[in-house]
């Protein structure tokens, strides 16, 4: 059954995190239906989809997938939309039934910042062979790592045989 539709404020202006650092807001759209948990989906971005079996994971990897989905998009040259006015967004028939919230994303775009990591010296050789096996820096397999970490979400992995 789908969510009642309420109005949203916002101008999809960029946003300041908790972290200090720049976020792009776009407008999502989340609803539940009888087969799945909740979906989320992003208008700005045609096949971005991602979800959640509850209101605050959807919407958290909503954030998290968003940023990554943007990453990968200038990796093969894409180009990235400006964000889309609530209005125009609100006036789609399509929407109905739809919870329209705020995805806060991080900008891939953003310069890169220079970091001082401490690695027992036998992970650092782990890390570079691997990072050469794939013709990867050092920063560039460490990023690509931790971009992934951070869109997993916090749920329990499956056992195999059992269901979702």
């Amino acid at each position: 059954m789908p969510f009642p539709r309420p109005f949203a404020v916002s101008s999809g202006k960029p946003a300041s995190n908790c972290r200090g650092f720049e976020m792009t807001r776009y407008i999502g759209l989340l609803w539940k239906d009888e087969k799945h948990d909740v979906t989320v989906t992003v208008p700005d971005f045609p096949g971005f989809l991602t979800g959640g079996k509850s209101l605050e994971e959807a919407t958290n990897n909503a954030d998290k997938g968003l940023s990554f989905h943007m990453e990968n998009m200038i990796k093969v040259g894409e180009n990235i939309p400006d964000p889309t006015a609530m209005e125009d967004i609100l006036a789609d028939p399509e929407i109905e039934g739809s919870i329209v919230f705020m995805v806060n994303a991080a900008d891939p775009r953003e310069k890169s910042v220079r970091v001082n990591l401490t690695l027992p010296e036998f992970v650092v050789r782990l890390i570079d062979g691997e990072a050469a096996s794939r013709r990867k820096t050092r920063s560039a397999f460490i990023k690509d790592l931790a971009l992934r970490e951070l869109t997993i979400s916090d749920e329990k992995p499956v056992s195999e045989g059992e269901n979702r």
